[in-house]
């Protein structure tokens, strides 16, 4: 086979047509014979030489060598260590067995598969054409059936006459009652929700054949949980029995989120299901996230507890740090994420913390608002800035969060509530306190200039609130609270608002550029002070 290299191993392999895929494909190319020696425990069975007989395959190797030393029809013993197949729960050897199986024609429906992912919007996009359509085009037809017990059996019965070897796929619960012959033995109701239809009631489900008058009995394979998965879309409404408009209505889904090995599973079955059925996608957009890791790389693992404690996390930094610190990283562009307990602190630091310590300032002065003055018709130039700010943070995050992009909506929230704090608020303080003893001449203009400082900063924490509230929902819905006395018409939740809207008129490009600049002088005067070791509150000539 094209499988064996000179390079591995010795370059001489045995073959077990049914037990390996690539050794199967040899067999049955080559026409070899085909010889199961185990049970389905992987214990040799009757066709094995009598002194293995009944014995777990591994533990057999041992016998068979010194079987084959005894007749010395052994060149050489060693010990060799090389990667095994392992239950990933209960780290039981496995091995691959050749049984036969019920499948899914894939090959039909491939090239439909195919056309339909062209209507799904990918992210990360590249995942489109790259990793789902390399799985659609390699895809093999699907084993839907299960050797196993627990599971949902599968719903085919076939007639016990082998020269007729008719066979029934039942398609519901009222279907079942008609055709079987002691339905009424077996369930005491017929009501869905109350029936067990398990392995061991179905099992004794008897129909006769509409072909040769026989009995038909179930198969004793059960179904493939891929399949119920698949089929979520219209199963949890129970349609086609019931919600018929209801499913219709909701289909298919605007949107749905997984990690990235679901590319190859749930995305994959979802897709195969609707497809046959319906001839349609089954959703329109897919979130793939990445896989987090720890500090070194490794998997998290429940069974290692191979990393950081996150209730400790949460009662440390609280859940907003950590949402929003996963929400804005990599792992939200199907990448792997080094989880970084340093970064979740700095998150906490500079987006809850600094925005908090806002808060509490506007709200030492809140009480204070006059109620008429409104943001938009402030002419203080700081004040204009930060409403520009806000729009253009307003229309990126829009944008970004419609393209299902988490990390280009997120990551600018912190940058402005940077701004807002360490330039905004410090340039305003002043205007916050309002007409002072000795400046009483001033009077009216100080005043105004102070409603328009707390106006401004009221409608800044209003619509951030609502900016923030898919990110930071707790912190969000607690500014929204404090703020929304502002005369707004708002809402009982923040989680209720409408999205907040660009306002054009508030736009400006100018007064942007011009705020960089003048922090830009500020900037190099303090550099300037630094390299004179000047400090910043000494006054300079």
């Amino acid at each position: 086979g094209d499988f064996v290299t000179t390079e591995d191993g010795t370059g001489i392999v045995h073959t077990a047509v049914i037990y390996g895929e690539e050794d199967y494909n040899l067999g049955i190319k080559l026409d070899l014979p085909m010889v199961p020696m185990l049970d389905e425990k992987g214990h040799f069975n009757e066709t094995a030489p009598e002194f293995i007989r009944g014995q777990y395959f591994k533990k057999a190797e041992k016998e068979i060598k010194n079987d084959l030393e005894k007749r010395g029809l052994l060149f050489s013993r060693d010990q060799y260590t090389h990667s095994y197949p392992h239950c990933w729960r209960c780290e039981t050897q496995l091995f691959y067995n050749a049984i036969s199986a019920w499948f899914i024609d894939i090959q039909k429906i491939k090239g439909r598969l195919i056309e339909l992912n062209e209507n799904i919007n990918w992210y990360p996009e590249h995942l489109k054409h790259g990793r789902f359509l390399n799985i659609l085009e390699t895809a093999p037809d699907w084993n839907i059936s299960r050797n196993r017990y627990w599971a949902t059996p599968l719903p085919f019965w076939k007639c016990e006459n082998k020269e007729c070897g008719e066979t029934l796929c039942v398609g519901s619960v009222a279907e079942l009652k008609e055709k079987a012959t002691n339905f009424d033995e077996v369930f005491s109701t017929d009501k869905v929700a109350d029936l067990d239809l398990h392995k061991q009631f179905a099992d004794k489900i008897k129909i006769k054949c509409a072909k040769c008058s026989s009995v038909m009995n179930r198969i004793p394979e059960v179904i493939d949980c891929w399949v119920e998965s698949g089929s979520m879309p219209f199963a949890e409404f129970h349609y086609p029995f019931e919600n018929k408009e209801k499913f219709e209505k909701s289909f298919p889904g605007q949107y749905i989120a997984e990690y990235i090995a679901q590319t190859r599973a749930w995305f994959y079955y979802m897709h195969v299901v609707s497809t046959l059925l319906f001839d349609h996608n089954s959703f329109e957009n897919c979130v793939t996230t990445g896989t987090i890791l720890n500090d070194k790389g490794e998997k998290l693992s429940k069974s290692k507890q191979n990393y950081p404690d996150p209730w400790k996390i949460i009662e440390q930094y609280g859940v907003d740090a950590l949402r929003y610190y996963l929400m804005t990283s990599v792992v939200m562009e199907a990448e792997n994420l080094f989880f970084n307990e340093r970064e979740v602190r700095e998150i906490y630091n500079k987006v809850i913390n600094i925005l908090w310590n806002v808060v509490t300032f506007y709200l030492m002065y809140s009480s204070d608002y006059d109620h008429k003055t409104k943001a938009q018709d402030s002419v203080h130039i700081l004040d204009k800035w930060i409403l520009a700010k806000l729009q253009v943070l307003v229309k990126e995050v829009t944008t970004e969060m419609d393209n299902y992009n988490t990390v280009k909506a997120g990551r600018p929230i912190k940058d402005f509530i940077d701004d807002l704090s360490t330039w905004y608020l410090r340039r305003s303080r002043d205007r916050f306190k309002g007409p002072s003893s000795a400046k009483a001449s001033a009077g009216r203009d100080d005043e105004q200039d102070k409603q328009s400082a707390i106006a401004t900063l009221g409608e800044v924490l209003f619509t951030l609130s609502k900016l923030m509230a898919p990110f930071t929902p707790f912190i969000a819905e607690k500014i929204y609270q404090e703020v929304k006395g502002l005369g707004e018409k708002a809402q009982g939740s923040v989680h209720l608002e409408e999205w907040p809207q660009v306002n054009e008129k508030l736009m400006s490009d100018e007064v942007i550029k011009m705020m960089e600049m003048a922090r830009k002088v500020v900037e190099m005067g303090l550099a300037l002070r630094a390299e004179q070791g000047l400090k910043v509150r000494q006054p300079l000539n």
